[in-house]
């Protein structure tokens, strides 16, 4: 089973010295995203989502956009227990499919 974890958070946590941490602030909502079966899209991301932590148990391929579709040929890839932050738009999703 190939299972990715989606953290919604609405800012980067920051310390008083040097600014953004990668650590998301707030406890965030999670979503868990099976794409055993082919591209999988999350649920679309909270009205106060920026920024999202993202975190898959296997290699895959993802794509970010209001109806994305991820393709092995053309979408970012990740390697397999590789955790990422990236600035999403609220209302957007992520479609992810395996390598």
């Amino acid at each position: 089973m190939t299972i990715a974890y989606v953290t919604e958070h609405n800012q980067l946590a920051k310390d008083t010295v040097r600014g953004p941490l990668l650590v998301g602030e707030g406890a965030g909502t999670e979503q868990v995203v099976n794409y055993t079966a082919g591209a999988t899209q999350s649920s679309p991301f909270g009205a106060d989502t920026h920024i999202i932590r993202f975190h898959t148990d296997a290699a895959c391929h993802i794509a970010f956009g209001t109806n994305p579709t991820a393709a092995a040929a053309t979408s970012r890839r990740l390697a397999a227990n590789q955790t990422e932050f990236f600035h999403v738009t609220p209302g957007e999703k992520i479609s992810i499919i395996t390598a």
